[in-house]
């Protein structure tokens, strides 16, 4: 699974922190993008990334998706978890 313009704090390790959870960085230059990062993570690690930012908002996946589903987000946050996560994992 591909994360893409979504920020992460990379290590010079070739390791990035992506909401929580530590993957592999993947550095691949795009002909167009000189400056693009691409990310990979496995479907394990983007599942407990989205646990633990669903933990860190004090929300359930179920309670995200109804803010999504009334277009009432109870922070910039929960509406950017739900750009991240919405309708990717069943949690």
């Amino acid at each position: 699974m591909a994360v893409g313009s979504h920020h992460a704090s990379v290590r010079s390790s070739g390791r990035a922190t992506y909401l929580g959870v530590d993957m592999t960085v993947i550095d691949q230059r795009l002909p167009e993008h000189d400056d693009d990062t691409l990310i990979v993570v496995t479907a394990e690690e983007f599942e407990e990334a989205a646990r633990r930012s669903l933990a860190e908002l004090g929300l359930t996946y179920a309670e995200l998706e109804q803010q999504a589903e009334q277009r009432h987000f109870t922070s910039a946050r929960a509406h950017a978890l739900w750009v991240s996560i919405g309708g990717t994992v069943d949690l």
